[in-house]
Formats: C-alpha cells, sequence, structure tokens
C-alpha cells in the first residue's frame, strides 16, 4: 500500500503538463532545482523496486527531504509574486511533508 502511495504521488509530479507549470522568470532556478531533486527520485525508484528494503526506504527519505529543501525558497519567491502555480507547490509540499511523517511513524 505504501508503495502505491508513493507511486500516485510520484505521478501526480511526473506528469508533464503538471509537473513543470511556467513559473516567473525570478522563480525559474528555483522550479528547476526542485525538478531536479524530482528527476533523481523517478530514477531512483525505478531502480529500487528491483532492491527493495530498509536501505532504499532511507534513500527514498533522503530524496522527500531534499525536496522539501528545494520546495521552501520556491514556494517563498512565488509567493512574492504572486504567481498562480502557488497553489501546486504547496500541495507538493504538503505531499512531502506527509510521507516523510509517514516514514517517521514507522
Amino acid at each position: 500500500m505504501k508503495n502505491l502511495l508513493v507511486a500516485i504521488s510520484l505521478l501526480s509530479i511526473a506528469n508533464p503538463a503538471m509537473a513543470r507549470p511556467l513559473v516567473p522568470d525570478p522563480c525559474a532556478s528555483y522550479a528547476k532545482s526542485f525538478h531536479s531533486v524530482v528527476d533523481q527520485i523517478k530514477r531512483f525508484n525505478g531502480m529500487a523496486l528491483t532492491y527493495p528494503g530498509i536501505e532504499a526506504e532511507r534513500n527514498r527519505l533522503r530524496f522527500y527531504h531534499q525536496m522539501n529543501k528545494k520546495l521552501v525558497p520556491l514556494i517563498s519567491c512565488l509567493e512574492d509574486h504572486e504567481s498562480e502555480i502557488l497553489e501546486y507547490y504547496q500541495e507538493v509540499k504538503y505531499m512531502t511533508d506527509t510521507r516523510i511523517n509517514s516514514f517517521q511513524q514507522k
């Protein structure tokens, strides 16, 4: 079930129509940095399906922490520029926070 939640979460981020929404130019570098971590976790999850286990879970948690770290300046920048995309990234942040908390409850 947890793997299904991960897959659904990542599919929502991986959807090309939603994954890289247009952000204001001053925020583009933050968005690019965030999406590079998303690309890394997608590649990792493809490999981790072959090698499941505790180490894979620790690596997923590490990627979620990286995503969260990249989301903070991106969301702040979008707030400063009153971007319409802000809500999307806030939902992604909520999703990553939820995922991190689920790891900590184990």
